[in-house]
């Protein structure tokens, strides 16, 4: 066994076992082969060159299941941080005056990207952007910044902050970026951005107001090829209760026809289908007695807020929200949650699970909970009840991940959700805000 012991300013000796089984040589983790043991003050270290010595004396391979999840979340800290340092870099070099002086000019070289893309090989739009982003981490986004740095985040949520905020007055940004960066390290890029709109929207509703109202008047169809030779067909800036209402339509519409005999199509191929069809007039494969489904689009709001949430969709202004849209209130989990004795939950239950979980309650998953299964925690033919407590959303993916793919759940009594993974690692989710 190889150990790695560490002192805050150094890497000390490491030691040597060897463990043997009866299995015979040459198979990891039996006989004859190291198995690296990670410190187990891995978690604290800042990312930089004492973390970068650990973990280039560590071969991934002799590790346990446990420690490559960990030394993987390692390896991504020290990525960011030095991602952190390439932007600061770029920002020298744009300010940078001459070849043999360390004076900086306060106005930076507009032909930086250049000098970049020359030295890198890189596209000029490439260079462009990575000069653009930099100097938004490093004026814009100082905080992002140096989570970045710190590894906290990594690039592609850094590049969120940076998308959202864009149209963001300078003076509102600080205290946007202050309510999510401690929570951005626990949040997909999606999760984040979804999270950020909102922020915007609440930040500055008249500015929101007005974006939407001009982009509203940009709207259009578009068609583009694609390099295999298919094409690509796109509504763009359209009311987003339209946008979803017209999606809902369309994956009814799949549903149906996915139920019919000999159907050998996937749902995602029927919805592309049903939508061409739809486009050309032609409804003669549709079922009968298919209509839009208006009740299918719940805005999740509160009487005092500029914003909704569309389930399935993301925030969106309550100002734009029609009459005759329906809302679904976080319940106080109490009407609804009565028991069962059959094995399918009632329509009230699964409205209640629905209501209260938006989306599947995977880690990172946002698969609205309205096309997800309605999931007994505890199997039923283990004895699990036909309860709210024991019922949750989990997209049929995640669904399989549970049963097949050795997953275990458990709900906390903040109603959290906690996933230990095969790899003996755990994960807590919660409901959005």
């Amino acid at each position: 066994m190889f150990v790695l012991q560490t002192s805050d300013s150094e890497l000390k000796a490491a030691e040597f076992n060897t463990e043997r089984s009866d299995n015979g040589p040459g198979e990891p983790g039996t006989v004859g082969v190291d198995v690296h043991v990670l410190p187990a003050d891995l978690e604290g270290m800042a990312p930089g060159p004492f973390l970068a010595s650990i973990l280039s004396v560590v071969d991934p391979g002799k590790l346990t299941g446990r420690d490559v999840v960990r030394y993987v979340q390692a390896q991504a800290r020290l990525v960011s941080h030095y991602q952190a340092s390439y932007y600061t870099g770029i920002v020298e070099l744009a300010h940078a005056t001459e070849a043999d002086t360390t004076e900086r000019d306060h106005v930076p070289n507009e032909y930086a990207s250049d000098e970049l893309g020359a030295a890198l090989a890189k596209t000029r739009r490439a260079a462009e952007a990575d000069v653009d982003l930099a100097f938004d981490l490093k004026y814009r986004l100082p905080k992002v910044w140096q989570a970045l740095a710190e590894g906290r985040i990594d690039l592609a949520k850094a590049r969120v902050f940076s998308q959202e905020l864009a149209t963001l007055k300078p003076e509102l940004i600080p205290d946007v970026v202050e309510t999510l960066i401690d929570t951005a390290a626990d949040l997909t890029t999606g999760q984040l951005r979804t999270r950020l709109k909102r922020a915007v929207l609440e930040a500055d509703l008249t500015a929101a107001q007005a974006h939407y109202a001009a982009g509203l008047e940009d709207r259009k169809l578009v068609v583009y090829p694609n390099p295999d030779h298919t094409a690509n067909v796109g509504l763009v800036s359209v009311d987003p209760f339209q946008a979803v209402a017209a999606t809902n339509h369309v994956h009814h519409i799949a549903l149906k026809l996915k139920r019919l005999p000999g159907e050998t199509r996937t749902i995602d191929q029927l919805k592309a289908d049903v939508a061409l069809d739809l486009l050309q007039g032609n409804t003669s494969d549709i079922p009968d007695g298919v209509t839009i489904q208006p009740n299918e689009i719940v805005v999740r709001s509160t009487c005092d807020s500029p914003t909704g949430h569309i389930t399935g969709y993301g925030p969106v202004l309550t100002s734009s929200t029609p009459a005759d849209a329906p809302s679904a209130e976080k319940d106080d989990g109490v009407a609804n949650c009565h028991q069962t004795y059959s094995r399918r939950p009632t329509r009230a239950q699964i409205q209640h699970i629905r209501a209260q979980y938006p989306t599947c309650i995977h880690p990172g998953c946002r698969m609205p909970s309205n096309r997800c299964d309605i999931d007994h925690r505890q199997p039923w033919h283990q004895g699990g009840k036909t309860s709210c407590r024991n019922l949750a959303p989990l997209c049929r993916h995640h669904h399989l991940c549970k049963h097949q793919g050795g997953w275990q759940l458990h709900r906390n009594p903040d109603d959290s959700h906690t996933w230990t993974s095969p790899l003996g690692h755990t994960y807590t989710t919660r409901a959005p805000p």
